[in-house]
């Protein structure tokens, strides 16, 4: 009796330790690849769940609500990676002009500016149908841009 009882405890203490396990690993492929922070405030983040991509950002808009602005696509055939080599090419360049997509939604674009050590970075807007900001990141950096789209 006295071993049918351990032997039960020890079944029962595996099959927790293997279910919290997976359960573990399938939550870290469903969610987050990058997070920006910068002091407290999360600035960027992106995640992919399934195929679909999102990048979500601390919309500098209307800064004073803290809301967010986010835009998704279809991870298909490394899209991710082909937006971030779209992207990080124009760093080069003189004076970059955006890179833009449209959606049914209107356009996402990535903005090129200087910093104060004349170095250039990038901001995600979100422009409407009728070509009205609606949502703009701050500025990242091209190391930021490379936390957020290469996976």
């Amino acid at each position: 009796m006295k071993q049918l009882t351990i032997s039960c405890i020890l079944l029962f203490s595996v099959s927790s330790i293997t279910f919290s396990q997976n359960r573990t690993e399938s939550d870290s492929l469903k969610y987050g690849i990058a997070k920006i922070i910068e002091g407290d405030v999360l600035l960027a983040k992106s995640f992919k769940q399934g195929a679909v991509y999102t990048i979500a950002y601390l919309n500098q808009l209307e800064p004073e609500l803290k809301g967010y602005a986010s835009f998704s696509f279809e991870e298909k055939g490394n899209t991710a990676k082909k937006i971030y080599n779209l992207v990080s090419k124009k760093f080069n360049e003189e004076s970059p002009q955006p890179v833009s997509f449209t959606t049914p939604k209107g356009t996402i674009k990535f903005e090129y500016g200087l910093s104060e050590t004349d170095s250039v970075w990038v901001r995600l807007a979100q422009y409407d149908v009728n070509n009205r900001l609606e949502a703009y990141s701050k500025y990242l950096s091209p190391k930021h841009l490379k936390q957020l789209l290469e996976q």
